[in-house]
């Protein structure tokens, strides 16, 4: 069981302190971020630039299919025989 003896003060300071280090790793983190972007940037330059590739020769797109009949007149619509 955790001990309950322990005065707000001592919780405060302790928070204070963890508050301090994360704001510390933060900056640290915040100092580094020009330094990794600009790796990253020379990175993306060496990589070859991306082609799609061609289609095939025999390839031609087809006529689009019909729009499909409109739900509601087809509900509508008397069935057939």
């Amino acid at each position: 069981m955790p001990s309950n003896t322990q005065s707000l003060e001592e919780v405060v300071l302790a928070i204070s302190e963890r508050l301090t280090e994360i704001s510390a790793s933060m900056e640290q983190r915040h100092d580094s971020f020009p330094t990794a972007i600009s790796d990253i940037q020379q990175h993306l330059a060496t990589l070859p630039s991306p082609t799609l590739p061609s289609p095939p020769p025999e390839f031609t797109p087809g006529p689009s299919p019909p729009p499909p009949p409109p739900l509601i007149a087809t509900a509508l619509s008397p069935p057939t025989p």
